[in-house]
This record gives C-alpha cells, sequence and structure tokens, in this order.
C-alpha cells in the first residue's frame, strides 16, 4: 500500500453558521488513487460533508519540497501519519462562508 493525497473542496450538507463549504488535504493509504478516492468519500459520508470538487488523487511524494521548510516539515508528518494510521489523516479544515445570506 501507499500513501495517497488529495485537495478536496467541499460543501457542508447541514449549514448551521452560515459556512458554505471549504477546502482540506487529505491522505491515505490505498492500493492505487481509485481506492484513496473512494475511502475520501467514504469519510466525507461519515462528516456529513459532500465532495464538490475533487483537484487530483495521486500518490504523495515523501521528497516534494514546499514553499518553506515548516511547509515541508508539516506535510512529511501528515504523510507519516498516514503511514501509521489506517484511517484518513487531514490537513487543517479551511470554511467559506455562504456570500449571498
Amino acid at each position: 500500500m501507499k500513501i495517497y493525497w488529495s485537495s478536496i473542496e467541499f460543501k457542508y450538507k447541514k449549514s448551521t453558521n452560515k459556512l458554505e463549504g471549504g477546502f482540506v488535504y487529505a491522505f491515505t493509504k490505498a492500493l492505487d488513487a481509485r481506492d484513496a478516492l473512494n475511502l475520501f468519500l467514504m469519510e466525507f459520508e461519515k462528516k456529513d460533508l459532500q465532495i464538490a470538487f475533487v483537484e487530483y488523487v495521486s500518490q504523495y511524494d515523501v521528497e516534494l519540497e514546499w514553499e518553506t521548510k515548516k511547509q515541508t516539515n508539516h506535510f512529511k508528518a501528515l504523510y507519516k501519519t498516514a503511514l501509521k494510521d489506517d484511517s484518513i489523516v487531514f490537513d487543517d479544515f479551511y470554511s467559506y462562508k455562504d456570500e449571498s445570506q
């Protein structure tokens, strides 16, 4: 199994605080990208979130260098957690408001 990651935009199914949706990076251990996507879909369903858009699902390159050393270390830590864990590992959830209200 390998570690796959994704950038996912989501919508709240039940909005109680005027938040419409958001986005998050997610990591999981999977056989391939299709398996990872299915795991992401199931986890979002459990969280009562609807996936609006999946930018990509790809194998995470542990050698990837981000803009800063701090970012690189942050994502390596998420990767390492996903290696040890059989659940979905999420980065911070970022939300946006429904501007029509």
